[in-house]
């Protein structure tokens, strides 16, 4: 059964755990940032 998952904050912790969750193919990761400027397209 694929899976959402939302990490909320881009600290090191929320960066760590998306990309672990990530790592499973059948999950579908989004990191929510708050900062604009920290997201890379």
């Amino acid at each position: 059964m694929p899976a959402k998952v939302a990490v909320v904050g881009a600290g090191a912790m929320g960066t760590a755990c998306s990309i672990l969750l990530a790592e499973h193919p059948e999950q579908s990761v989004n990191l929510w940032v708050r900062e604009q400027e920290l997201v890379e397209p």
